[in-house]
């Protein structure tokens, strides 16, 4: 039986792998600053950091051009010798453009290119395209290489979590599935919002009506979610996925949306060692959570590490989250 991630990392079997994810984020990341084209979308002086353990792009400044703090980060991808990252912007729950960045590692060449989408999702043309060139950059001020989340400064987050966490410590919650290629999800969490009279928001509501709240002090940065996927066949191979369906925020009516809490970034660990960080977007619907490749872990390990604050509650919610097996 798969193991929970949960207790690993929080369990002695996961003292490598805290070691590891606690170190410092600037300990992994890399630095660079882009000269572009000037005259087109794509902001003349860049400078971006590659945390290279998260597999993310940490914004540091830009200047002109039409960046504005509203994208979302799509894929983000890095081999020996080429980084490649894209912004996206959406509008109405669809993509409206993607920024695409490439750039040559060895030669710091960059290219730039906006593709424009219709209101269904449909390509319809390649926009303005750039070049520029890109150097290392040295960052020493920690407050930039090691951001504070985007809440307001008078809300401190959530204490750590305590090693030595067992499975009967978990609030855990399985679905039988009706696909051919899972028998069954299961979500697990440390966290939960106390029971009200007449509503829970317990991880059964990861899949059900109402909404999954974390129960920590504050907003919840650090709470934990792990959802892991039992094959038909015992030794089998688990699906595979390339994206995550996830229904932001208390996303019931407008007010328990715009009252509570919502996810803006989070961590996603499989139990095969692969670590990525994703963006949420801030509106109600269930939104794709693109993962890059197809990927088949027997679960994953989903972390919150930055929210949208409500307007009347710090309680951070969710209210579906869930494997896309319809590749």
């Amino acid at each position: 039986m798969y193991s929970s991630l949960l207790s690993k990392i929080h369990g002695l079997v996961g003292v490598f792998f805290l070691l590891v994810f606690s170190a410092p984020t600037f300990a992994a990341t890399d630095y660079y600053r882009c000269s572009n084209e000037t005259g087109t979308v794509f902001s003349e002086i860049l400078e971006f950091g590659y945390d290279n353990l998260r597999n993310t792009i940490v914004l540091l400044k830009h200047q002109n051009g039409s960046y504005t703090p509203n994208f979302t980060l799509g894929n983000v991808r890095k081999t020996s010798d080429q980084l490649e990252f894209v912004f996206e912007y959406w509008e109405q729950g669809a993509v409206a453009k993607r920024n695409s960045h490439k750039i040559e590692l060895d030669s710091g060449y960059i290219s730039l290119k906006q593709d424009l989408y219709s209101d269904d999702g449909a390509h319809v043309e390649t926009g303005q395209t750039a070049l520029g060139a890109c150097s290392a950059l040295k960052v020493a001020d920690e407050s930039v290489t090691n951001p504070k989340p985007t809440i307001p400064s008078d809300k401190k987050p959530s204490p750590a979590i305590p090693q030595g966490v067992t499975d009967a410590a978990l609030n855990c919650h399985t679905e039988q599935s009706n696909l051919d290629i899972a028998k069954s999800v299961t979500w697990c969490v440390l966290s939960t919002l106390a029971e009200q009279p007449d509503e829970s928001y317990g991880p059964d509501h990861f899949i059900k009506d109402g909404a999954w709240c974390e129960g920590d002090e504050g907003y919840g940065i650090g709470a934990l979610i792990e959802v892991s996927f039992e094959p038909y066949d015992e030794g089998g191979s688990p699906p595979f996925f390339d994206r995550l369906l996830i229904s932001n925020g208390y996303d019931q009516t407008t007010q328990t949306f715009m009252e509570n809490s919502r996810v803006k970034q989070i961590e996603i660990k499989t139990d095969d060692g692969q670590t990525l960080v994703r963006t949420l977007r801030d509106e109600t619907g269930v939104q794709e959570v693109n993962l890059g490749d197809l990927i088949n872990p027997r679960g994953i390990l989903i972390t919150i590490l930055d929210v949208y604050p409500g307007q009347k509650y710090d309680d951070t919610c969710l209210s579906y989250v869930m494997a896309d097996f319809s590749f």
